[in-house]
C-alpha cells in the first residue's frame, strides 16, 4: 500500500510538472529543478532574439548590437537586474575553437554588481552624486575607464613567471574603422590572467567610452583548458580572428538618446 501512495504521489507530481510547462509552452521555455521544497518552475525567456536581449540591456548607455553573418547567440537569461551589465556570446567559430566571448556595460548613471575593486570604489563615489548631476558622474567614470585600461597594461607575466609579451605590446592597434562604434574613446588591449599560462591566460579587449553615457567592454579568451595543447601565437591569433569577426557588433548610437527609465528596477 505505502508503494503504490508513493508511486501515486510521483505520478502526480511529473503531472503537475508537466501541467506547467505545458501551459506555459506558448509564452516561455521552462526548466524544471528539484528543490527541498518540491519542484520548482525557472521561466527563461526564449522568445527574445539575441539582438533584442542584448539591445534591451544596451539602452541604460545609448548603444546597439549589430548581428554578423556567422550568428551570435547568448545564453537565456533569467534577466536579473545584475545581468543588465554583463553577458556572454557564442558562435560556430567560438565553440569550433573553445574562446569566450562576454562583455560588460558600465553606466554612468546606473550601478552595476561588476566584482572589481577599481568598480567598487567608484560606485562609492557615484552614490554621493545625484543622477541628474550628468557631468560629474561622467567624470567619475571618465577616471574610472582610464584606470581600468592602467591596471590591465602591466599584466604581461604569466604564473610561472614567463613574459608573454612586451608591454609596449600591451595596447594593440589593429587598423579597423573606429568611426563606425560611435565612440569618443577606443582601447585594444591585450593582458594576462595571472594564474594561467601565456596562452591560456591571455584576454583581449576592446573598450568603448562615449561621454556622458559611459564605457563597454568586450572581451575575448580562451576556455581554462589545462590540457589543450596551444602556443601562445595560436592563442593570440584566434582572439585577433574573433575581434575582427565581431568588430562593430556593440556600438553606441549616433545621437545620444535620452535615458530609458522603464528598465529594471537596480
Amino acid at each position: 500500500m505505502r508503494k503504490r501512495n508513493i508511486l501515486l504521489i510521483l505520478v502526480l507530481c511529473c503531472m503537475s510538472a508537466h501541467a506547467v510547462a505545458q501551459k506555459d509552452s506558448l509564452h516561455r521555455s521552462v526548466r524544471l529543478v528539484t528543490t527541498r521544497e518540491g519542484f520548482k518552475a525557472i521561466y527563461l525567456d526564449s522568445t527574445l532574439s539575441t539582438t533584442a536581449i542584448i539591445n534591451k540591456r544596451l539602452e541604460i548607455i545609448s548603444a546597439r548590437f549589430y548581428q554578423i553573418r556567422d550568428t551570435l547567440l547568448t545564453p537565456l537569461s533569467f534577466d536579473l537586474p545584475g545581468e543588465y551589465f554583463y553577458g556572454s556570446l557564442r558562435n560556430s567559430f567560438s565553440e569550433k575553437n573553445r574562446l569566450k566571448i562576454e562583455y560588460f556595460i558600465r553606466s554612468n548613471r546606473y550601478n552595476n554588481g561588476m566584482f572589481s575593486r577599481i568598480v567598487y570604489e567608484t560606485s562609492q563615489l557615484l552614490s554621493a552624486v545625484n543622477p541628474s548631476d550628468a557631468s560629474k558622474r561622467d567624470s567619475i567614470i571618465n577616471d574610472e575607464y582610464k584606470r581600468y585600461i592602467a591596471y590591465r597594461l602591466p599584466q604581461n607575466v604569466s604564473s610561472n613567471g614567463d613574459s608573454c609579451f612586451s608591454k609596449e605590446e600591451a595596447l594593440i592597434n589593429t587598423g579597423y574603422d573606429k568611426k563606425i562604434l560611435n565612440a569618443d574613446s577606443v582601447i585594444v588591449v591585450q593582458s594576462l590572467d595571472t594564474y594561467g599560462t601565456c596562452a591560456m591566460g591571455l584576454l583581449k579587449e576592446v573598450i568603448l567610452y562615449k561621454k556622458d553615457l559611459g564605457y563597454i567592454g568586450l572581451q575575448y579568451s580562451l576556455y581554462k583548458e589545462p590540457d589543450r595543447k596551444i602556443s601562445f601565437q595560436e592563442a593570440s591569433d584566434l582572439l585577433d580572428a574573433a575581434i575582427k569577426q565581431t568588430w562593430g557588433i556593440i556600438r553606441f548610437n549616433k545621437e545620444q538618446a535620452h535615458f530609458i527609465q522603464s528598465i529594471h528596477p537596480l
